[in-house]
């Protein structure tokens, strides 16, 4: 018996990477200032008020987007340090880059040894992710609580 059940790679990895593909909107909304204050407009005509609260809605946008770049910055900081500049490169730098631009940038590595160092890196992001559980197991019934 095994203390951890057989983990289904290439599931695990897609769920990793739907979190991690967000990750520039979700700071870029988490940054985002609540200031949509207008000029008032005066045209003699009565206003009804909306029913819903738009400043509510925007900061309940920014809060959730905020807790969600807390928890992927979060397990980021338990991987090792050539997985987290693989999957800081990947995803969460400003300017999206490609294969050759984050081999250049990590110097030393190869185009093909990026894409390895990825695989790797969104397994180990998946073990230390908090906010739900990205394994995904091939015995299901034999997978922990």
């Amino acid at each position: 018996m095994t203390l951890i059940p057989e983990i289904d790679e290439n599931a695990t990895r897609t769920k990793a990477r739907e979190i991690l593909k967000d990750f520039r909107t979700l700071s870029r909304i988490g940054g985002v200032y609540l200031s949509d204050i207008k000029s008032p407009v005066i045209d003699g005509m009565p206003k009804t008020r909306s029913v819903n609260n738009s400043v509510d809605g925007k900061l309940a946008k920014v809060v959730t987007a905020r807790i969600s770049v807390e928890l992927i910055e979060h397990a980021l900081m338990a991987l090792t340090t050539t997985s987290f500049w693989t999957l800081f490169y990947s995803y969460c730098n400003k300017e999206v880059l490609t294969y050759d631009q984050i081999a250049y940038r990590m110097q030393g590595y190869s185009r093909e040894s990026i894409k390895k160092l990825k695989n790797r890196a969104l397994l180990e992001f998946a073990e230390a992710y908090q906010g739900e559980n990205l394994l995904v197991f091939k015995n299901p019934e034999k997978a922990p609580n």
